[in-house]
């Protein structure tokens, strides 16, 4: 299998989809809030098909309310999936296409994917690519360890530069975490950071004093 642009990023259709689809609730909403548009059709539909059936004149907050959060909700994803996709494409450019690509395909250590889907992280000679997320020198990584957000883990690398770059919950959940650590490891010449303690956390704050230096 030969790995393609579409192995570092790709448009999420549905992510859009679904912003427009919220975006047309807000908008039907407001012209019922005005008294452009009608929820009779709903209540009717509701109990059956009932004419006498008419949307009560107090649902008009409740429904702004509960559109806009619905419009919220959509536009978060939305905005959050343009926002990495536009990151990953500006690394991307930084880096070279053609030379991730054959790190790629050419190159690589540890290739990760969720089951059923495909690869969606690379470790590579060179780089270190996460499909719609980051990428990043392999050699710029220092430490890496398991973060819990909202009670959910996800594995975390962390850069001499001390940013800061989130793989995500699933390597954890299907226990590949220390076979993707296990590849980075090898790959650097004064070895990874494995694990969250204090000792760790010094050792990492003294590689990114010395990346200043």
């Amino acid at each position: 299998m030969e790995y393609t642009k579409k192995n570092i990023i790709t448009a999420k259709a549905g992510n859009a989809i679904m912003f427009f689809i919220c975006l047309g609730i807000l908008a039907y909403a407001l012209l019922y809030f005005f008294d452009m548009a009608s929820l009779d059709w709903l209540f009717r539909l509701i109990n059956n098909g009932s004419d006498t059936t008419a949307a009560p004149e107090a649902l008009k907050t409740p429904v702004m309310v509960i559109a806009g959060c619905i419009f919220l909700f959509g536009a978060l994803i939305f905005f959050s999936d343009l926002a990495s996709s536009s990151k990953v494409k500006k690394a991307l450019s930084e880096f070279s296409e053609d030379d991730v690509l054959d790190q790629m395909n050419n190159h690589a250590a540890y290739v990760y994917k969720i089951k059923g889907k495909d690869p969606c992280l690379f470790v590579t000679d060179k780089y270190i690519v996460c499909k719609n997320n980051f990428i990043c020198n392999t050699r710029d990584v220092s430490w890496s360890y398991i973060e819990y957000y909202k009670q959910t883990p996800r594995m975390i690398l962390k850069l001499r530069n001390n940013k800061e770059c989130v793989i995500g919950s699933n390597p954890v959940y299907d226990k590949k975490n220390a076979e993707i650590n296990t590849a980075i490891d090898k790959l650097l010449p004064d070895g990874l950071i494995i694990g969250f303690d204090k000792e760790q956390k010094e050792a990492h704050k003294e590689r990114v004093k010395a990346s200043k230096e």
